[in-house]
C-alpha cells in the first residue's frame, strides 16, 4: 500500500474522474479508444495501491466513485471500441442489414434538395440549368 496525503488523494481522484468522463469522450477512432483503454488499465492499477490515513469519509466516497466511473467506462469502451470496428471495416466486411435499402431510399428522399420542383420534371430543370441558363424566380412584386 501507497499511503498518501489528502491532497495527493483529492488530486488523483480528480484525475481518475478526468479519465473516466473527459478523455474517454474526447476518443474519435479504433487507435485512441485502444490507447486510452490503456491507460486507464494502468492507471487503475496505481489507484488501488493508494490509501490515506487523515482523509474524510467525503474524499473516500469521492475516491470510490471516481473509481467506479473509471472501471464502469472501461467497460462500455469495450461495446464502444466493437462498434468502431465495425463501422471503419469495409464494406464487404459490414453486416448486412436485410431493411436497410428502403431506408437509404427512403433517407435519399428526404435529403433531395430538388423534391419541391418535382412538377416540371427534374430532367428538364437539370438540362435547362446544365445549358447555362439562369432562371428568374418570380417572388410577387412588380418593380
Amino acid at each position: 500500500m501507497n499511503t498518501v496525503k489528502v491532497a495527493v488523494l483529492r488530486a488523483e481522484t480528480d484525475r481518475v474522474f478526468r479519465l473516466a468522463n473527459s478523455h474517454y469522450h474526447a476518443c474519435v477512432g479504433v487507435r485512441e479508444v485502444q490507447g486510452w483503454q490503456e491507460v486507464a488499465n494502468r492507471v487503475l492499477d496505481e489507484s488501488a495501491l493508494l490509501s490515506c490515513k487523515r482523509a474524510t469519509a467525503y474524499d473516500l466516497d469521492q475516491w470510490t466513485s471516481a473509481v467506479q466511473a473509471l472501471k464502469d467506462r472501461l467497460a462500455a469502451s469495450v461495446e464502444r471500441l466493437a462498434q468502431l470496428q465495425g463501422k471503419d471495416a469495409k464494406p464487404s466486411q459490414r453486416p448486412y442489414f436485410e431493411g436497410s435499402k428502403p431506408l437509404r431510399k427512403l433517407l435519399a428522399e428526404r435529403q433531395n434538395p430538388l423534391k419541391q420542383f418535382d412538377g416540371i420534371g427534374l430532367k428538364a430543370l437539370y438540362l435547362f440549368l446544365k445549358a447555362g441558363h439562369v432562371a428568374q424566380v418570380n417572388t410577387g412584386t412588380n418593380r
